[in-house]
């Protein structure tokens, strides 16, 4: 009898350590153990703080928070989810795995940010409310639903452009130093991604306009803008150059793979095709170069 008691005991006291274990640490998908923050119900009036913060050092490296609404930054990007739902984020709120948020080094919190998977052309409008990624090759981490809406969930990282949007970051700036709602901030995320879907329609529709001059096969003396792995992506750039003159999408094939070049002309020679290179390059196409179709 006392030794079945004994051993109830240490059976007690060896799984309220793994207990306490499992709920105070865990690992990012940057591979940086953590320490956890209380875990707190998850509801849409749960109130955000506006935070910069001091200096601080993970991993023996030093990371200075500073406050810019106008920023751009290229790199990998990773996600997070499951072992952190519900717990406090940086500036205090509850993290929601199926949120439209990210967590940034450096940026200050919120920040409203649009960003684009540079593997596949796909964008999200995000409120960054943490800390983190703090893997070196790493810029942003992701919730898991922006990582389904990015289209990198399975694959776990891919590389990402990143814009502060100016006025949606400051708006959020300013009702976060008032201690806003999530509700609130997200109602101001909510129209920036709104009004990028517009502007995508309103791309869409010119590209349709254009279509007579995709896939031409036309001989001549050409200037080379770029080339995508998305036809719309080439579009977007015909359609920012056009003040240069007609563009055309040439479908091609390179390394088994489906392209799409961006070409303005035909013009009369090589000569005047060199000329208007410094143009393109000035307006953005700094790839842009003569090519000569048979």
């Amino acid at each position: 009898m006392a030794l079945s008691l004994r051993y109830i005991i240490i059976s007690f006291v060896f799984l309220a350590l793994l207990a306490g274990c499992s709920t105070s640490r865990d690992e990012r998908s940057d591979g940086i153990d953590v320490p956890l923050s209380p875990q707190v119900t998850i509801t849409s009036d749960a109130t955000s703080n506006y935070k910069i913060g001091t200096p601080y050092k993970i991993a023996g490296i030093q990371y200075q928070p500073k406050e810019r609404f106008i920023h751009e930054e290229t790199g990998q990007a990773s996600w997070y989810g499951p072992g952190f739902h519900s717990r406090l984020t940086a500036n205090g709120e509850p993290f929601d795995q199926r949120a439209m948020t990210a967590a940034h080094r450096t940026l200050q919190l919120p920040s409203i940010i649009h960003v684009t998977n540079l593997s596949n052309g796909r964008t999200a409008v995000l409120r960054v409310n943490d800390r983190g990624p703090y893997h070196a090759d790493r810029i942003l981490d992701v919730s898991e639903v922006a990582a389904e809406e990015l289209g990198f969930m399975r694959r776990g990282t891919t590389k990402v452009k990143i814009k502060v949007l100016e006025d949606p970051s400051r708006e959020v700036a300013g009702l976060a130093s008032s201690n806003a709602t999530i509700k609130e901030l997200e109602s101001i995320r909510l129209a920036a991604a709104n009004s990028f879907k517009a502007q995508n329609s309103s791309i869409s529709r010119k590209v349709e306009k254009k279509a007579e001059y995709s896939y031409a096969a036309r001989a001549g003396t050409f200037v080379q803008t770029g080339a995508f792995s998305i036809e719309q992506n080439a579009h977007k750039q015909g359609l920012s150059l056009n003040n240069f003159g007609q563009y055309l999408v040439k479908k091609s094939e390179y390394n088994g793979k489906t392209i799409f070049l961006v070409r303005f002309g035909p013009y009369e020679n090589v000569q005047e095709a060199k000329k208007a290179l410094s143009r393109f390059a000035v307006a953005g196409a700094k790839d842009a170069h003569v090519v000569t179709v048979q």
